[in-house]
């Protein structure tokens, strides 16, 4: 059963304080894991399969949640998106950023596809949201970013999200940028006068678990033009921002917008545009999610007392050139003497060697037109395996995919044969 234990004290002025201590008496699970924490090494680019052992010693069934616990502010390092005054629109996919989190766009075949899921016959128009003027709504979760649960979010006129205290800035700036705001999701971060559009709307799609924003027929300010535009958000921490139909005032408008997200202090993010024409167009959508280098199955599940159960887990440094990753597989359970258990992860990253040609010999070295030509070459791979080699012969002639190769060039003259090779 469950009693309160209750601890009385009184003075000799006879006043009393006293505390209490909740118990709960009866059978209880005992967890216990498997290794106790996890130190790899790993080439990069490459995955490894471990397991680990969940057990149940106590006397009733042990339930349980595992998942992996990643990122930090140098676990990956790349570009994170379109250099600042660059020339070159965006390739429909960009990241990492410091922390993990990569952007893939619906022209890009393994991005998301465009679902636009159309909120303003439904969800909560906000009629006082007026030039550079924000409020902040209460969300249905507690949504992960930047590896933080944030409970509230703050919806800004000028086409951005934030959960930081700036919701009203007109300016649009690069990403990222140490002022204010920050902790931000930049859908398409403009001076914008919902006012003088349909509006900005909210609402919590519960049959789909998600939290959508919307910009409803929104002009520029002072402008003409009208943009509507969406940001979705998931309890996994997976945002989505949607465009269905963009119409510009002016060519001016086209290339004067931010999109992407930051971190809380400006030092991280991943941008996906800032002041470039050419990129936006209707029925787009760009999904940002951190890569997740830890991942395990099953996630949840229940364990008998006396028995076990083995967990898949997965190390993946598909992003990591080299360095190193830390994180930790997080158990949760109903243990109450341990309901969080925390198994360290350690991978050291190596980067990856190239191909070793071992030999390159051709027989005769010399010979007229019409002359066959004996080609060999060996090569190895000293971290993985060879996926491909061939032979060009230097005469624009079909190239032979193996270690030996024939070949008769039809014209006299001086050739260079190339003997290449590529590994995983």
């Amino acid at each position: 059963g469950e009693y309160d234990a209750v601890f009385t004290v009184t003075d000799d002025d006879g006043l009393t304080g006293r505390a209490v201590i909740h118990m709960v008496v009866g059978p209880k699970p005992v967890i216990g894991v498997t290794p106790v924490s996890f130190t790899e090494v790993v080439r990069a680019h490459r995955q490894l399969a471990e397991t680990l052992v969940i057990t149940n010693s106590g006397d009733v069934p042990l339930t349980f949640k595992v998942g992996g616990m990643t990122g930090g502010s140098e676990e990956f390092a790349g570009p994170a998106g379109l250099p600042e005054g660059g020339n070159l629109l965006p390739e429909g996919k960009g990241g990492p950023d410091s922390f993990g989190y990569m952007w893939k766009d619906s022209d890009d075949p393994a991005g998301p596809a465009f679902d636009w899921v159309e909120i303003s016959d439904v969800g909560t128009l906000l009629p006082t949201l007026k030039n550079n003027e924000y409020i902040e709504v209460e969300l249905p979760w507690e949504f992960p970013f930047y590896g933080i649960p944030k409970s509230k979010i703050t919806i800004a006129s000028n086409g951005y999200l934030t959960f930081g205290p700036k919701g009203g800035e007109k300016l649009n700036r690069t990403i990222p940028y140490a002022l204010e705001p920050n902790d931000l999701m930049a859908v398409w971060w403009m001076n914008l006068m919902p006012a003088n559009g349909d509006g900005v709307y909210y609402h919590y799609d519960a049959a789909n678990d998600r939290f959508i924003v919307e910009w409803h027929q929104v002009p520029r300010w002072m402008r003409s033009g009208s943009y509507t535009f969406q940001a979705m958000l998931y309890p996994d921490g997976k945002v989505v921002f949607q465009y269905l139909r963009m119409v510009f005032g002016s060519p001016y408008d086209a290339g004067k917008a931010t999109i992407g997200i930051e971190n809380g202090d400006g030092t991280d993010g991943c941008r996906v545009l800032y002041n470039k024409a050419g990129y936006i167009h209707d029925e787009l959508a760009v999904q940002f999610e951190p890569f997740e280098w830890i991942r395990v199955n099953p996630g949840k599940g229940a364990i008998e007392p006396g028995e076990s159960v083995e967990i898949a887990v997965v190390f993946d440094t598909e992003i990591k050139p080299s360095g190193v990753l830390d994180g930790w597989i997080i158990v949760d359970n109903n243990d109450l003497m341990n309901p969080a258990v925390k198994v360290p992860v350690h991978i050291d990253v190596l980067p990856n060697e190239p191909p070793v040609i071992t030999g390159c010999t051709v027989n005769p070295q010399r010979g007229p037109a019409t002359t066959e030509f004996t080609f060999v070459a060996g090569a190895h791979d000293s971290d993985g395996q060879l996926t491909d080699y061939w032979w060009d012969f230097g005469d624009n002639g079909a190239q032979v995919h193996d270690f030996v190769a024939k070949h008769v060039y039809t014209k006299d003259g001086v050739y260079t044969a190339t003997f290449r090779a590529v590994d995983n």
